[in-house]
């Protein structure tokens, strides 16, 4: 594609960080948001030029009924874009029926379905879970216990569970019956090893950043009560499994050919090497865009844009130094937020490195332990002792949560 003259920019989805990279871009830009997310009252509204609501613009026949009416005003876009997994495939769609650019539909199935990208990837000879799909979790016979059952396209751990047992399939069937929209599954055997993601941007098929993460534990373990966080492992220390890690990693993408953009994938360390668990063309949640703009002074979420409208990419503006760096939640318990610790307090207790908070006090949250994007905010760390800064991410998670208060306290179980 060639480049786009960054003029008015349809956004899918609600995404601040998005939004404030285009607009750096010097795009105009007008994003669809759902009646639910402006209901709960949007964070940075200001951001964007115009914010139009839509019922559901997962619906193709909404999404393209609800952009005409703008069209027949008079509006007109130069591009479509959306950050999110779920946003890709109808921007895609929508861009197509628009006559603009777009991503190329096949890449969205490969890197969004996660039964069709391991496929490709057992296919290529990489180590990867066997699985199998259950097109109808509610009527199918659970395969051999333990395994992990998951959305066949979903994102974080939403609606994920780790089966150990026939009470604990019964335990994710009524939780899927009492939350309906998903019954099309996929049961992964359970791998062994430390969960890592690796995080950056790849340009015609070499990656150009890399950063590897190690979670705090496996992020399905967040169902049991374990805090979300990684630390990045540094370059300077671990230069052998870097380089093997590239190597790996460039094949992975290759064979999903996902040659330019984002990228966050999700694999198991063992002592056989990596195995694969899945892989997104988005940029990582958590705190991995807060900590890629602490450590490197890279905003992939620019970096995003820029690809999607194929402008030269904006390198790091930082060399990555020589210490560890990471993230941790600062996690709540479900109910109506009243009120929590001020970021110069959180700053007392993590050395004055970056604290972002997303959710201001009245925000109603839902439980931690059901999804992995559930949390007030995240809070920066780095040192020289990996294992010690691990240690003190649990205890500022941990006191964060004995300090917050909410209203309505529900329990953090599935």
């Amino acid at each position: 594609m060639s480049p786009i003259t960054p003029k008015r920019v349809l956004q899918i989805g609600w995404r601040p960080k998005g939004t404030r990279a285009l607009k750096r871009l010097g795009c105009q830009v007008d994003v669809l948001a759902t009646a639910g997310q402006i209901d709960e009252g949007l964070d940075d509204v200001d951001v964007a030029d115009r914010v139009l609501q839509i019922e559901n613009f997962m619906q193709i026949e909404t999404l393209v009924y609800r952009v005409a009416r703008e069209i027949d005003t008079g509006e007109t876009y130069d591009a479509v874009i959306g950050f999110d997994e779920y946003t890709l495939l109808p921007t895609s769609f929508l861009a197509e029926h628009l006559g603009l650019p777009r991503l190329d539909s096949g890449l969205i199935l490969r890197m969004r379905d996660k039964s069709h990208q391991k496929s490709l990837i057992r296919k290529a000879r990489l180590a990867c879970a066997e699985f199998v799909i259950l097109e109808d979790v509610l009527h199918a016979t659970p395969p051999v216990f333990p395994f992990i059952l998951k959305p066949v396209a979903g994102a974080g751990t939403n609606t994920t569970f780790r089966i150990n047992d026939s009470e604990g399939w019964a335990s994710a069937l009524a939780f899927i019956r009492a939350t309906p929209g998903k019954r099309s599954f996929l049961a992964e055997r359970v791998i062994e090893g430390r969960e890592h993601h690796f995080d950056g941007y790849i340009l015609d098929g070499e990656i150009k950043s890399l950063d590897i993460g190690r979670y705090l534990a496996n992020i399905i373990e967040i169902r049991n009560g374990a805090l979300c966080g990684s630390f990045s492992l540094s370059p300077e220390f671990e230069r052998g499994l870097y380089s093997t890690t590239r190597k790996w990693l460039t094949q992975v993408l290759h064979v999903l050919g996902h040659l330019n953009g984002v990228f966050h994938v999700e694999a198991f360390l063992s002592d056989q090497g990596w195995i694969f668990s899945e892989a997104a063309m988005r940029v990582g949640g958590g705190g991995i865009s807060v900590q890629h703009e602490n450590v490197f002074g890279l905003d992939l979420f620019q970096t995003f844009a820029e690809v999607s409208l194929c402008l030269p990419v904006t390198p790091a503006r930082n060399s990555r130094d020589h210490l560890y760096h990471g993230w941790v939640y600062l996690p709540s318990d479900a109910g109506t937020i009243l009120s929590y610790p001020l970021v110069s307090e959180i700053q007392l207790r993590n050395g004055g490195r970056p604290v972002e908070i997303s959710l201001p006090p009245g925000t109603k949250v839902g439980s931690r332990a059901d999804n992995s994007v559930v949390r007030i905010g995240v809070a920066c760390l780095c040192g020289h002792d990996l294992n010690a800064l691990e240690s003190e991410a649990l205890k500022l998670g941990g006191w964060f949560l004995s300090q917050v208060k909410v209203t309505n306290k529900t329990e953090n179980k599935q």
